[in-house]
């Protein structure tokens, strides 16, 4: 299935919840666009630092629908925006690196394939990068690597004879059958082919899931979605229709380890099911393995981030932390997780499904709490996400708005150099009048094709002194959060609340995914056991309150039994 159902009535009840509960426990915002679809972003707690990747993607051909890769700031307003007008494109996998240069991958619909672009500090497109020896350029991964060579997920087509596997519907291969074959490149920053390795030559075609294996007459062969460069210098392939992460020796291209699928070299520690249709992965700086598991076919289908640590001694895969959504929850394709250095994670769930499953992002922190939601409309999705800070001054690029109250009138404006203006009043003017609090920001575009840039937030929230420099957005206002954390996530039994200190006295609510309160329990140390043992299984919604009714935290928790 590629298609995700955002149900309206989930956002109806949860408004009704706060509103008849009298909360305010996260900000919501809605960010309209010059192109492509708006989005929603809702803040819980406090956010990390840094600027998130990301693009539209959609399951039609581009004639459908214009394509955007997009940058947004930490409390959700549009930086960067670059569209692909409808017939173009499809853009994917925006993403920046340590030398500071980004690229992102354009496929084109009408000749069959695409290329990867590279941009400077300026969002000036500097350079491209395809395969070389022919073979076509897959848009799933493309790795700048420190040295300056590119590592690139390459296909390659040979006619095999398939007579001896048998489809999902148990129909035999064909002796003439077209296989696409994984192939990894390195290319020096001059695109000269340095390494090449061809899954074909070191894979049996019958690793392959058979629940994957379609056509008798076509094989897509591993299907490959993800490099990453290991600790000690070597290649981790992501093979989706293996269910599996292989490792591969960079200096005699042999394999090293198979981990996952039916070729499976390792022990799963604390860990109930093996991981499955698995899209990302990713090497830690302490070794560790993150990667997100679409769990399409678990022994109970569950999409989820995961990180591991392995042992190649004894050969053991411990999963040390996970996070997941609501029970039930399949992703189908896409997805990513990453990991942010004060410990927070960004859960991309691609084609997520689920009934009332409505999220594309979401930030938590190491608990699983959750920080932030980013959701595009119904049908849209994203194929990766990132969570970066440039070490070149990002905000250089973004347009200044100035304040002013000459004649009793307040009016805001950016400068004139610009060749198209829009703000999120509508208005398509370089300046325009303040008549009520709120909060704007604007997006302007030259003639020079870069794309478009988003003003900070410009927060008005008295018309008496509208311009007062403690109104500049550069901080947003959000409700305050505890240091609570709430473990374990998902609880079966008992869910605890722990706070480093004693609070203030409190009470924490929890209320049901139909927004009827299931339970309410006085907070008076900083350890607090609350009995969910009587809770149905799915996702509950929890408000830490003062005593006198102000709200302090919201987290959301499951429950498993």
């Amino acid at each position: 299935m590629q298609h995700k159902l955002k149900q309206l009535f989930s956002l109806i009840i949860f408004c009704g919840l706060i509103s008849n509960a009298g909360l305010l426990a996260q900000t919501v915002r809605d960010y309209s666009l010059p192109v492509g679809p708006d989005y929603t972003f809702t803040l819980h707690g406090t956010p990390s630092a840094g600027y998130t990747f990301l693009g539209s993607y959609r399951f039609s051909s581009a004639a459908n629908f214009p394509s955007t890769i997009l940058i947004i700031d930490e409390y959700g307003a549009p930086v960067f925006l670059k569209d692909y007008p409808i017939n173009d494109g499809t853009q994917a996998d925006l993403r920046l690196y340590d030398n500071g240069l980004m690229s992102y991958f354009l496929f084109k619909e009408d000749v069959g394939f695409g290329q990867y672009y590279i941009m400077d500090s300026t969002f000036t497109v500097i350079d491209s990068v395809v395969c070389e020896n022919g073979l076509k350029t897959d848009g799933h991964e493309l790795l700048l690597l420190d040295n300056g060579n590119y590592l690139v997920i390459c296909l390659e087509e040979r006619i095999m004879d398939l007579t001896g596997l048998t489809t999902e519907d148990g129909f035999p291969g064909d002796p003439d059958a077209l296989v696409i074959g994984a192939v990894i490149q390195e290319l020096s920053p001059n695109k000269n082919l340095l390494f090449e390795w061809k899954g074909l030559d070191y894979f049996a075609l019958n690793d392959i899931d058979p629940y994957f294996f379609l056509d008798p007459n076509f094989m897509d062969f591993g299907h490959p979605n993800a490099l990453a460069i290991d600790l000690d210098g070597n290649i981790l392939l992501s093979l989706r229709f293996f269910n599996e992460i292989t490792k591969i020796s960079r200096t005699d291209s042999s394999i090293i380890w198979r981990l996952g699928g039916k070729n499976n070299q390792f022990t799963f520690v604390n860990d109930t099911q093996q991981f499955s249709a698995q899209h990302h992965c990713v090497v830690l700086p302490n070794g560790n393995i993150t990667m997100y598991d679409n769990g399409e076919l678990g022994n109970v289908p569950l999409a989820r981030g995961v990180e591991y640590e392995l042992n190649t001694v004894n050969n053991t895969a411990t999963k040390v932390w996970e996070h997941t959504n609501i029970p039930g929850l399949i992703s189908y394709s896409l997805g990513s997780m990453y990991r942010m250095p004060n410990g927070n994670s960004l859960v991309n769930w691609g084609a997520g499904y689920a009934p009332g499953f409505m999220n594309d992002l979401e930030e938590v922190d190491a608990n699983g709490n959750l920080v932030s939601e980013f959701n595009w409309p119904q049908d849209y999705f994203t194929y990766r996400a990132y969570k970066q800070t440039p070490t070149w001054n990002i905000e250089m690029q973004r347009p200044i708005i100035n304040c002013d109250t000459t004649g009793g009138t307040t009016s805001l404006s950016v400068a004139s150099s610009h060749r198209a203006y829009l703000w999120n009043t509508g208005d398509t003017t370089r300046n325009i009048t303040i008549t009520s609090p709120g909060e704007y920001y604007v997006m302007v575009s030259d003639s020079d094709g870069r794309g478009y840039f988003g003003s900070k937030l410009k927060v008005i929230n008295d018309l008496l002194n509208p311009c007062s420099p403690a109104d500049t957005g550069t901080s947003i206002s959000s409700t305050s959060r505890l240091p609570f954390s709430i473990y374990p996530n998902p609880a079966n039994n008992l869910l605890t609340l722990s706070h480093p200190g004693k609070p203030l006295a409190s009470e924490v609510v929890l209320y049901n995914s139909l927004g009827v309160e299931v339970h309410r329990q006085l907070l008076t140390s900083n350890l607090e056991h609350i009995d969910v043992s009587g809770l149905n299984n799915g996702s509950y919604i929890g408000i830490v309150n003062t005593i006198a009714g102000k709200p302090e935290q919201y987290f959301k928790f499951m429950v498993a039994h």
